[in-house]
């Protein structure tokens, strides 16, 4: 999008919103600590950044402007909607670009809330060539929309005793579904058509922490096929990312591997399956699972924290009588996964660790079994480090292997083998 310094970090910027234009133009919108900015750019082509929202000081904290959510028209103009907290309350903005001039509108408010957490991400869908803003306002426990009539905003509330944490919002044909954490110990998911708003429970989940905002805040995701299946997504303070699916009850879908820091999860449905990412705060891994066909994947370049996910996966099957002890940490991922060597005596494990800085920290820790007893192991350590590992006499099997760091993506079989050499 952009090479310039946006002096922005992970404590003062707000989240990020994208949509992706039928002439393959990626639009953009994210909050920063003095506004909320807009970007475009495409393959082989050139990218701009401009400011749709001046917020007339900078923040140390992110919080009173929400996270943004993004939309086009059937023109192919963008709208941008956030919320802004300040003094007097509550105002909700949709900001559209025609031409090269942005108009921004405030287009609902609510009043002052003493103790009720910063804005929640507010959303945007076009539904029959209108707007439609979707926002919590916690004045009064509500989630509500605000749909462009004419030359007037409507609001309407599309749900009570919900605050509409978390909020997501997306489209699929002339429906928009939006889920959110109520703030009641629940997440819940809105269908938003021309009929009146209906609403359901997705599942139980503890209520985000108002102490968290900005990027450290819990969000929810939402998709829908074109069958009307619903998959949402949310980040469980104590479970760690939650999936699950339904029409009108839901299941739950289980996600490999996962961990408690499990956060920001991200859905996308097409005609072949439906995409889900998230953040692994713990490894430090942009994760993504796909349910339906996993072909034709485009990532990111380079893509070293990139790991799809397809479910667990088994250790590799080795053999051999020929010793193998040698193993290099590269990328976030082992080689060889497979080591072999002699039964009946003491043997070294030569481990090299290629990756640098805090995500670059590995170890191996052979184990008697998967989510056994350990045997031996290395302390965890940042590359490029190069160390010995030396492991007393086993007896003839197959044994387990790992960094303790990232269990998940780097494991391995140590096959003991009697007469290898």
């Amino acid at each position: 999008m952009t090479t310039d310094n946006l002096q922005l970090t992970a404590d003062d910027s707000n989240g990020t919103a994208v949509v992706v234009g039928s002439d393959g133009t990626v639009h953009a919108a994210w909050t920063m600590r003095d506004g909320v900015d807009y970007g475009t750019t495409k393959a082989g082509g050139t990218a701009t950044v401009e400011q749709v929202f001046n917020y007339g000081t900078a923040v140390s904290l992110a919080g009173p402007i929400s996270a943004p959510g993004i939309a086009l028209d059937a023109g192919g103009n963008p709208w941008v909607a956030f919320s802004v907290l300040g003094s007097r309350g509550l105002e909700v903005h949709a900001a559209t670009l025609k031409g090269s001039k942005w108009t921004d509108q405030v287009v609902a408010t609510a009043g002052p809330c003493a103790g009720c957490a910063q804005p929640a991400p507010t959303g945007i869908a076009i539904l029959r060539g209108n707007p439609v803003v979707v926002f919590g306002d916690a004045a009064k426990d509500t989630v509500e929309t605000a749909t462009l009539q004419g030359s007037k905003w409507v609001v309407n509330v599309v749900d009570t005793k919900a605050q509409g944490l978390g909020l997501s919002v997306s489209t699929t044909g002339d429906t928009a579904y939006a889920s959110y954490y109520t703030g009641q110990g629940a997440v819940r998911v809105a269908l938003l058509d021309d009929h009146a708003p209906t609403t359901m429970e997705v599942a139980k989940a503890p209520n985000p922490s108002p102490s968290k905002t900005g990027n450290s805040a819990s969000r929810t995701a939402v998709a829908a096929t074109k069958d009307g299946t619903i998959y949402v997504a949310w980040d469980d303070q104590t479970k760690g990312l939650q999936f699950a699916s339904g029409t009108e009850a839901f299941t739950a879908i289980e996600v490999s591997p996962s961990t408690t820091g499990d956060m920001h999860p991200a859905l996308a449905a097409s005609d072949t399956g439906v995409v889900l990412s998230w953040y692994d705060s713990v490894n430090q891994n942009l994760m993504v699972g796909i349910q339906g066909d996993v072909q034709n994947i485009l990532v990111a370049n380079p893509q070293s924290s990139i790991v799809p996910s397809f479910g667990g996966t088994g250790a590799a099957t080795c053999t051999g009588k020929k010793a193998v002890l040698d193993i290099v940490a590269q990328n976030t991922q082992f080689s060889p996964t497979c080591l072999v060597a002699p039964a009946g005596s003491s043997f070294t494990i030569n481990f090299d660790n290629k990756d640098t800085g805090a995500a670059g920290t590995h170890n191996v820790d052979v184990y008697d079994k998967k989510g056994g007893t350990s045997l031996a192991a290395l302390t965890p350590k940042p590359g490029p480090i190069q160390e010995a590992l030396n492991v007393g006499a086993l007896a003839a099997g197959a044994y387990y292997f790992q960094c303790d760091v990232h269990p998940t993506v780097m494991f391995g079989t140590l096959a003991v083998v009697k007469g290898a050499s």
